[in-house]
């Protein structure tokens, strides 16, 4: 009976074995987190960020709530502004935008957005990267990563993977300044999650962007009504998709072939 106990236990310790042993290089760290998140349906956190850019310095916090494929309700504030953005199921994003006294708001119906202009281009891609796992994997298509010694951060051991800009990324960037050419990234050995980014101009030097995650719930249950939004009476709303499609209209055309 003694050894029938002992083996049930040797089997029932096998997880937190495999578990204690630490990943040795960045590409398992990143396999490891991909797997993870997928597991994740939702999760809600407080935030903060802090950007140190020559044109713009500003310290931010706030709550997050995420919920596959794509809701968020996004809340943060500064010293001088209050911003809400929230997505629904919808796929219509709105942006509340308090400042001075002021109240703007912004509407963005992606059902009636134009596919074929860069602007929207580039808000689809901040719109992918909502989801954590669409995060990782669009950072190692950026960086080329390297593993240093792991640290603690909100009681859970951290993975720190340290990446700097891939070749064919900083030439596509030359036509305008780049800020970013290393990303660094704390990632927990027991949820996989990305607790805290900090994207730097080179490397040792301060961050220009860091945000990061604390009283983190994963798979929490959150309400629908939180994704749901509904401006104030007599609100003016800023139409974006319009604003899109104008913006366009007002482009002269393609030149044509001949003399």
């Amino acid at each position: 009976m003694n050894q029938f106990l002992k083996f049930c236990l040797a089997l029932a310790l096998l997880p937190l074995a495999a578990h204690a042993v630490e990943l040795t290089n960045a590409d398992a760290v990143l396999n490891f987190a991909l797997v993870k998140n997928t597991t994740y349906d939702s999760f809600a956190a407080t935030l903060s960020e802090n950007v140190n850019l020559p044109t713009k310095k500003m310290q931010l916090t706030g709550t997050i709530a995420f919920k596959r494929p794509v809701q968020m309700r996004l809340e943060t504030s500064s010293a001088t502004q209050h911003t809400l953005m929230v997505i629904g199921s919808d796929k219509i994003m709105w942006q509340e935008v308090v400042t001075g006294g002021q109240t703007r708001v912004m509407k963005m119906d992606w059902q009636n957005v134009p596919t074929n202009s860069p602007a929207t281009a580039m808000l689809k891609e901040s719109f992918s990267r909502l989801d954590p796992q669409v995060q990782l994997a669009k950072a190692r298509e950026r960086y080329t990563f390297t593993l240093l010694p792991a640290t603690e951060l909100h009681g859970q051991r951290m993975y720190v993977l340290v990446g700097e800009l891939r070749p064919e990324i900083k030439l596509a960037q030359q036509q305008g300044p780049v800020f970013v050419s290393n990303g660094k990234y704390y990632i927990g050995q027991q949820d996989g999650f990305m607790h805290r980014v900090e994207e730097s101009a080179s490397t040792g030097s301060d961050p220009v962007l860091a945000v990061e995650f604390s009283d983190l719930k994963l798979n929490v249950s959150l309400a629908d009504k939180l994704f749901v939004y509904q401006p104030a009476p007599d609100t003016k709303v800023i139409d974006m998709a319009q604003m899109v499609l104008k913006m366009m209209n007002r482009q002269p055309p393609p030149p044509t072939g001949g003399n």
